[in-house]
């Protein structure tokens, strides 16, 4: 969640309003949390990932493979789906469910692409706790209106990290699912989408667009969001892929014609 986030930080004229789902984002931490990550947390996120990406370029398809069978049973899906993210596998359709089993064969279709899913769990991780200071000014700057939905059972993301983070911003509206993990959106998804709709249709309202005070890829070349993903050659890697990207799209565009 720290990606929609920093979207809305930097492109606000946008965004109408943000949904944040379990987000991942900086909480609370003690004196003695925090010197661990800025020591030991920072050297292990930035050596770690290398190694990582080895290993899922090695064993990543035989572990989609293993994740793919949890799928032929209930009881195999709730050890391997929901046992570390919480919640009740029972809840999921078997529409969700041959969704998800979709996914998967779509991300095996595309074993090269694992390596950066590992990349981008470590900017998460180093966002939350290593480097959290451009994440939580980013957080102070959101101006447009919030919805943040969270399971009261889930294992991931603790009441401690929401709590904090309404205590920083009252503003934003929070809507808790009780019995619920981490999974919102495949384990409630009839109450996930009818809690979204009505927020939006009250806090949706046509939004003027602005003219881009900077050129956009200038912003995003130089926000903290890029300077605390760019600790090894692998992020700078992601780090210059994602500005092309940003280049090339329609926002771009749209910035240049104002």
């Amino acid at each position: 969640m720290v990606a929609p986030v920093s979207f809305s930080d930097l492109a606000p004229g946008r965004v109408g309003g943000l949904v944040l789902v379990a987000p991942p984002l900086p909480g609370p931490l003690s004196a003695a949390q925090e010197l661990g990550w800025q020591t030991l947390g920072r050297l292990a996120v930035a050596a770690g990932s290398p190694v990582l990406r080895g290993l899922v370029r090695l064993a990543g398809l035989r572990l989609l493979e293993l994740k793919t069978r949890s799928y032929a049973t209930s009881e195999a899906l709730a050890a391997s789906e929901f046992a570390p993210v919480g919640g009740d596998p029972s809840r999921l359709s078997p529409d969700i469910t041959a969704l998800r089993a979709e996914e998967l064969d779509l991300i095996r279709a595309r074993p090269g692409r694992l390596p950066d899913a590992v990349t981008a769990f470590a900017s998460t991780v180093s966002a939350i706790y290593v480097d959290r200071r451009p994440v939580r000014e980013a957080i102070d700057r959101v101006a447009v209106p919030v919805l943040l939905l969270w399971g009261d059972q889930d294992p991931l993301i603790g009441r401690p990290v929401i709590d904090n983070l309404i205590a920083r911003r009252p503003d934003w509206d929070l809507r808790t699912f009780e019995s619920a993990g981490h999974l919102l959106p495949l384990e409630v998804a009839g109450a996930y989408a009818d809690v979204v709709g009505q927020w939006w249709r009250q806090v949706a309202s046509p939004r003027p667009e602005r003219a881009c005070t900077a050129p956009p890829w200038e912003r995003f070349q130089n926000s903290g969001y890029l300077r605390l993903a760019c600790r090894d050659l692998a992020c700078q890697r992601l780090r210059d892929a994602l500005i092309a990207v940003w280049a090339k799209s329609p926002l771009v565009r749209w910035c240049s014609r104002s």
